[in-house]
């Protein structure tokens, strides 16, 4: 299970989206208050703190995709189920960033913050991004061991 390259690339997936659990997204600067976006919530920074707008979206999209990374590593001898669990999971991955692009042009349009497009995008955001190329290469990896095991029933 560990030795196939695929099992590191879902797990890198994984620990790409948990890290997301504690960095920012974006963050926005209204007059003295700092708010930051989260994947749990929009916060203010400044005392005192308080909770702008719940990103439920974003965290529940973000916990189906360490789970299924989790569950396709688990079924590494149901290569067709762990092929098309990774192909699930990259539409999650782009439904993640979806979310993350419509919490950023929201928090824009809140009247609570005052200032239009004042909205910074972190680096962190490239995260979900580099999950998503991983998780391709996941599936190509899955892809050319069903090929090869393919290959070898045949010469039998």
């Amino acid at each position: 299970m560990i030795q196939r390259i695929q099992t590191l690339y879902l797990l890198l997936v994984a620990i790409l989206f948990g890290a997301l659990f504690f960095l920012p997204l974006a963050s926005v600067h209204s007059g003295e208050t700092t708010y930051e976006l989260s994947v749990w919530t929009l916060k203010s920074l400044t005392e005192p703190a308080k909770t702008v707008l719940w990103a439920w979206q974003l965290t529940l999209s973000a916990v189906a995709v360490i789970a299924a990374s989790f569950f396709a590593i688990f079924l590494y001898k149901k290569r067709k189920l762990q092929k098309w669990l990774c192909i699930l999971n990259m539409l999650i991955i782009l439904v993640f960033c979806f979310y993350t692009g419509f919490y950023i042009v929201k928090i824009d349009g809140l009247p609570e913050l005052g200032l239009k497009n004042a909205t910074t995008p972190s680096i962190w955001v490239i995260l979900p991004v580099i999950a998503f190329i991983f998780n391709l290469l996941a599936v190509k990896k899955i892809a050319a061991d069903e090929k090869l095991i393919r290959s070898l029933d045949r010469i039998r």
